[in-house]
């Protein structure tokens, strides 16, 4: 059996099998650099999501294992094989490796699916296959997969935009790639398709079983297409753990805040549970002291009555209602509660939690 994926920090040992692992990588351009010293491991036929803001270096680290970039150190293994290693020092030698990217078995789909426009639907699925592969049944093959099943015969340009994406799909999986690298694959769409796309992707990958990597700044897409996420700040990667671990369990409160809606809120520990503005709250690790404690907005209630918080807006969202509660020495919390709103801007309301142990941190 292969250990666990439960992975919170990103730093334990890699499984027996592995389908990537990335080593101490550093990567920039010039004198700036943007990837310092990243370990990662991605085990065969998993989905990793890489989520981060913008330019902390995913697109970058992507690229490494594609080999459109060189590394300035570390080391990147597919496979059994290692495709990119720095050479060693005086003190630890060693020769230094370096697969060009057409020879890693690594399929790309990029943000605007890049297909070419000369080509059809075919065409463009049938290009990184040998001659006999194109005569053959595989382009059908994998216009079925993606859905598009006699358009082959069609241009680019008379799809619309999911469509050109899972084209771009079709065209990274139809040479069996060992790994697919997918760079915020839906960043183009609109929300409505995005949703609709990123489940379809996602049971493409699942009965392919590919190993993957999923890039984006999108915490609800990331959470949806991994079964791992790593969290990337400042080319650094932060966590990687499960969607629900890295939702309950970050390894700190900017992970929390960058991961969901929440509530950092100052308390005073002793032992297992903290005081705060709203009662006392338990603590899923043992602390003493000034300690600042994540609160999910979904976890508070609001009831009428009380002298010490406000309901100061209200967003409604159909599902659920979003309310801001503003406590009279100026702190603010947010508080979801499902279905259309109870209270209006102005009434005075008391917060509570609902009783589950929270995560905290050292201070203020």
């Amino acid at each position: 059996m292969l250990p666990s994926l439960s992975t919170s920090d990103g730093t334990h040992t890699p499984p027996v099998e592995v389908g990537v692992v990335v080593s101490g990588l550093k990567a920039g351009f010039g004198a700036v650099e943007v990837l310092h010293g990243v370990d990662l491991w991605v085990r065969p036929g998993e989905m990793l999501s890489l989520l981060g803001p913008s330019g902390c270096g995913k697109t970058t680290l992507l690229r490494c294992i594609a080999g459109l970039e060189r590394p300035t150190a570390g080391s990147v293994e597919i496979g059994e094989a290692t495709v990119s290693k720095l050479g060693g020092t005086a003190t630890r030698p060693g020769a230094s490796v370096w697969v060009p990217p057409e020879k890693r078995g690594v399929g790309m789909v990029f943000q605007d699916g890049a297909l070419f426009p000369h080509l059809d639907v075919s065409g463009n699925i049938a290009f990184g296959l040998s001659k006999p592969e194109r005569k053959g049944p595989r382009v059908a093959e994998m216009l079925d997969l993606v859905g598009l099943g006699g358009l082959g015969d069609r241009m680019p340009t008379e799809l619309s935009g999911g469509q050109q994406q899972r084209v771009a799909l079709a065209r990274a999986l139809a040479p069996v790639p060992r790994v697919l690298l997918l760079d915020e694959p839906f960043s183009s769409l609109d929300v409505a398709l995005r949703v609709s796309l990123r489940a379809e992707v996602r049971a493409v990958l699942d009965e392919v079983g590919v190993t993957a990597l999923f890039v984006t700044h999108d915490q609800d897409e990331a959470f949806v297409m991994g079964d791992r996420v790593g969290v990337l700040r400042d080319g650094n990667l932060e966590q990687v753990a499960t969607p629900i671990d890295l939702y309950t369990a970050p390894a700190s409160p900017w992970i929390a805040a960058f991961v969901g809606d929440a509530n950092l809120m100052r308390g005073v520990a002793t032992g297992s549970v903290a005081a705060t503005p709203i009662g006392e709250v338990g603590l899923v690790d043992a602390a003493w002291g000034d300690v600042q404690i994540l609160l999910r907005p979904e976890r508070l209630s609001l009831a009428a009555g009380g002298d010490h918080q406000t309901v100061a807006s209200i967003e409604y969202h159909g599902h659920d209602t979003r309310y801001t509660v503003s406590h009279r020495d100026g702190s603010t919390l947010a508080v979801r509660q499902t279905g259309e709103p109870l209270h209006r801007v102005g009434d005075l309301v008391c917060v509570r939690h609902d009783g589950g142990a929270v995560q905290s941190w050292p201070g203020g």
